[in-house]
């Protein structure tokens, strides 16, 4: 994707997320993420609750900072350079906090969480009282991106590639659902982590 492109891309999809946390600080989306959240608990029985729960663990501040280093390190040995630009991962950080300092969006009430391991990474300690967006999400999204990315530009077999894509796409959208179903956020915090993660993403790729 030529830079301009990307750079254009990036733009839009933040404005996008931008539009939506106005929407969501307005309260227009709280009954369409009460009832989304009602209807996955409904659907889906207490038997995922750990399956889940270890998604929560894999999207973590901690694993995915492992999975850049280490992506990081892959690209300085196939180019001897290091991806620079993967920096800006940490600009979710930032609007992810100032989201969640600022944007009024309680997140969901006690009883509708559902993890269910005896541990947790520090990161998950770290609490302010609102939800938006999904940090989780956000990451996975960044990650993703980044990750089809190479697997479009790396030489393999075309079953292997399309593969690696429905790998990709099976892992967003089990995040995606964990997070609403372990009660830990709202379905429009999902939406804007993937807005938000995905823009990121894309902007590192336009100077990669």
């Amino acid at each position: 994707m030529p830079k301009i492109k990307a750079m254009g891309l990036a733009f839009g999809l933040f404005v996008l997320f931008l539009v939506l946390a106005y929407f969501v600080r307005q309260g227009a989306f709280n009954g369409l993420d009460l009832g989304i959240t009602l209807g996955l608990q409904t659907v889906i029985g207490h038997l995922w609750d750990i399956p889940f729960s270890f998604l929560s663990l894999l999207g973590s501040s901690e694993v995915v900072f492992l999975l850049i280093v280490a992506l990081a390190g892959f690209v300085y040995l196939k180019s001897s350079k290091i991806f620079w630009s993967l920096g800006a991962f940490f600009g979710i950080y930032v609007i992810e906090l100032l989201g969640k300092f600022f944007i009024y969006h309680p997140g969901p009430p006690r009883i509708f969480f559902r993890y269910n391991l005896p541990f947790a990474f520090p990161s998950s300690y770290v609490q302010t009282n609102y939800s938006f967006p999904s940090g989780h999400v956000s990451r996975t999204f960044f990650l993703a991106v980044i990750a089809l990315f190479f697997i479009y530009k790396l030489k393999m077999p075309q079953r292997s590639r399309t593969l690696l894509i429905i790998l990709v796409a099976i892992f967003c959208v089990a995040m995606i659902v964990s997070r609403v179903y372990l009660g830990e956020h709202w379905f429009s915090d999902v939406v804007g982590g993937i807005l938000l993660g995905s823009s990121f993403s894309t902007l590192a790729l336009a100077f990669f």
